[in-house]
């Protein structure tokens, strides 16, 4: 074990300084945190989000295009950013599903 060290000046420091004054002098010395733009990182990722989900309700029509089912799945998760209403989109999906068959 070190050996103990002992207090050569025990006299009072001239000026006193309490912790409440050296964190706040730490915190003003501090760089000032810069954040990246988060609008377009958001963007980004909304799109890869996209294109996955799409791909996701597309490989089934590409399999089968017959399914009725996967069009309107596929019709119904694409209309929320459309300006048509949803309706028409399951309508359309129908129709093209009809298109298949012949």
């Amino acid at each position: 074990m070190p050996r103990p060290t002992s207090v050569k000046n025990r006299n009072p420091a001239p000026i006193q300084i309490t912790a409440e004054q050296i964190l706040c002098e730490a915190m003003e010395r501090q760089d000032p945190e810069i954040h990246p733009p988060k609008k377009n990182h958001r963007r980004h990722e909304l799109n890869d989000d996209r294109l996955l989900n799409r791909k996701e309700f597309e490989d089934p029509i590409y399999r089968a295009c017959w399914n009725n089912g996967a069009w309107i799945k596929y019709e119904v998760s694409d209309a929320p950013h459309l300006v048509k209403p949803p309706l028409d989109h399951v309508q359309a999906a129908i129709i093209r599903a009809g298109d298949c068959w012949s």
